[in-house]
């Protein structure tokens, strides 16, 4: 987790950053606000990058390059006002992830430990809890094809979360969203409303998750899967299709067998409807990590994907050292093969391969304030 820096905020001040923000608070409050990040930058070679081999710069392989800043203020005893903004970019040309906007969580809440926890605004897809369960919470090269159960880190915009207070280690979710008919078509903004629930469990050997999500209207990039049709329609390259529903169901699990060994599994099924047609993806992964030592790990993932006739078979290999708790280099390698006459291979966030195999290697500097 990144290392916060966290200071009381009795009177306004200013920061110089970009421009100049004030930060004022009611002397009679408790108040703070945090501000953090990190910074990921790397290399990666492809050997078959839409029909060649490519050696290139990337950009939040191991761990998203952002920006945030959160803030509490003590309203009661029990309960809190608490706000988030973040912004996700990438250090290889200096610009912004998606479409120039700060494009990463903002929302403002109410805490209690009493009651649970309320927030508003671009919140995290639930998915996201699917992820530390999967070989892809490591890099991003490991994920499910497309990214299809959305375990990525994505986004749901003008949203509405609740979450319930902690009950032996298990607490419960749910989140809703309107979606926004005249929105751009982004996977951040669906066409129709968006419904979720799940719960998540941690102790002291083990943590697991189980989500359901459904969403009305959900835009689809089918370029991602290295499909060449979709739901019978041809896919035009990295062009987004409109679906009338994609329906998630994830669950996982992470328990630790040793000091030095950590278990996790997940699995998930996305359904897709239009005119119609339906389709599901199988998603089913095992991963192992090994603590070498103190600051050298070992993730070792593999998983299976079935869509149709198509399978996706992704073996990944993450080996870490960490020079101190903020900073850590990296190393990975990942390979792909498919089966199916409707699919090529496609590693996530790469072009696909001109064949069924795609191999590649990457890595880089990760550093976190």
């Amino acid at each position: 987790m990144p290392r916060k820096k966290s200071f009381s905020v009795n009177v306004c001040r200013t920061i110089a950053m970009v421009g100049t923000m004030q930060l004022c608070t009611d002397v009679a409050a408790q108040s703070s606000v945090t501000i953090g990040g990190s910074l990921d930058q790397g290399f990666i070679y492809t050997n078959n990058y839409g029909g060649s081999s490519r050696v290139g710069a990337v950009s939040n392989a191991r761990w998203p390059s952002y920006l945030y800043f959160s803030g509490k203020e003590e309203l009661s005893s029990d309960l809190q006002a608490v706000f988030g903004i973040s912004t996700t970019f990438r250090l290889s040309d200096g610009g912004f992830v998606e479409d120039g906007s700060l494009g990463g969580l903002t929302y403002v809440g109410l805490h209690s430990k009493s009651f649970g926890k309320i927030e508003m605004g671009r919140l995290l897809d639930p998915s996201i809890n699917l992820l530390f369960n999967l070989p892809a919470f490591n890099n991003v090269l490991a994920f499910t094809p497309g990214d299809a159960d959305r375990a990525g880190g994505e986004y749901f915009n003008s949203s509405i979360s609740y979450t319930t207070p902690k009950f032996g280690g298990w607490e419960a979710y749910t989140l809703y969203s309107p979606g926004n008919k005249n929105g751009a078509q982004i996977a951040s903004s669906p066409a129709g409303r968006v419904a979720s629930i799940g719960a998540n469990y941690a102790g002291p050997s083990m943590m697991a998750n189980v989500l359901w999500t459904s969403t009305n209207g959900a835009y689809i990039t089918p370029t991602l899967f290295g499909m060449k049709t979709f739901l019978g329609q041809p896919v035009v390259p990295f062009a987004p299709i409109r679906v009338e529903s994609r329906n998630t169901l994830g669950a996982g699990a992470s328990y630790f067998l040793s000091p030095a060994i950590t278990l996790k599994g997940g699995i998930s099924k996305v359904e897709y409807k239009l005119a119609g047609t339906s389709s599901s993806m199988f998603n089913k992964a095992a991963t192992v990590v090994y603590q070498i030592s103190t600051p050298t790990s070992l993730t070792m993932g593999f998983s299976r994907s079935n869509m149709g006739a198509s399978r996706y078979d992704t073996l990944s290999l993450f080996l870490d050292y960490a020079f101190s708790k903020r900073t850590d280099i990296y190393i990975g390698a990942y390979g792909q093969k498919t089966r199916g006459s409707n699919v090529t291979a496609t590693l996530f966030t790469q072009m696909p391969s001109s064949s069924d195999k795609q191999f590649a290697v990457n890595f880089g500097i990760r550093t976190q304030f």
